[in-house]
């Protein structure tokens, strides 16, 4: 089975650009299925100029990495080491948790800090990608 992924409509020409994974596998898991469908769902919101809405779909996408992955625990420990001195795993936990993050200020209007994010094309167009990317990336892992 095919999923879109992606999807981004350019300002210039008008066109749709998509990135299609096969996500077969992940229909054999729940919660992978869900961040499948989520990340479908956000590029298309990309695609209708819902830009808040895809970035929100987009964090809602890596609950299943970041639960697959237990990326809270691993970046609770990473942190506390320089940067320099981290594992590849702690890396990526670091990385998932922090994305994670950024795209809650879409989800999220918290007084004097999320309340003012302004989400572009752009921002949705890196959100999806991101989270199709780590989702992509997650089925590949053994």
């Amino acid at each position: 089975m095919t999923c879109l992924l992606a999807s981004n409509v350019t300002p210039r020409s008008g066109t749709a650009v998509g990135l299609h994974r096969d996500v077969s596998e992940a229909h054999r898991r729940p919660s992978r299925r869900f961040a499948g469908e989520g990340a479908a769902a956000s590029g298309e919101l990309v695609g209708v100029g819902e830009f808040e809405a895809a970035v929100g779909k987009a964090r809602s996408a890596l609950d299943a990495v970041r639960d697959a992955c237990k990326t809270w625990t691993v970046c609770r420990e990473a942190s506390k080491k320089p940067a320099n001195d981290r594992s590849q795993a702690e890396r990526w936990a670091v990385l998932i948790q922090e994305a994670y993050a950024l795209f809650s200020g879409a989800q999220h209007d918290d007084a004097r800090t999320t309340e003012h994010f302004t989400w572009w094309l752009a921002d949705a167009a890196a959100a999806v990608a991101a989270a199709a990317g780590l989702l992509a990336r997650l089925e590949d892992l053994p």
